[in-house]
């Protein structure tokens, strides 16, 4: 990072990611410490964090489209003898 420099090219996103994450702001500071070896005050994480919080809630109060459609397979896995070899088989479950 240079000096005087306030943003960093695609910080924004990946600190929004970690923070919807669950990551707090001194989380975030102590991954991008260990991971990326430069440092960044808790107050740049804070100011990058509200720059796209309106975006944020924005996209959460959007309306919604009355249905979407889900699709959910499950199935059970056990094993079976096969032409004399153990396999996993799997049969649906509905």
């Amino acid at each position: 990072m240079k000096n005087r420099q306030t943003r960093i090219k695609g910080l924004d996103e990946k600190n929004l990611s970690q923070y919807s994450r669950g990551m707090t702001v001194r989380d975030i500071q102590g991954y991008l410490e260990e991971l990326h070896d430069f440092a960044v005050s808790p107050d740049l994480i804070s100011r990058a964090t509200s720059a796209v919080w309106e975006d944020v809630q924005a996209w959460q109060n959007r309306p919604l489209d009355q249905v979407y459609a889900i699709a959910y397979l499950d199935a059970l896995v056990f094993k079976a003898k096969d032409e004399g070899i153990v396999r996993n088989k799997s049969v649906l479950v509905p």
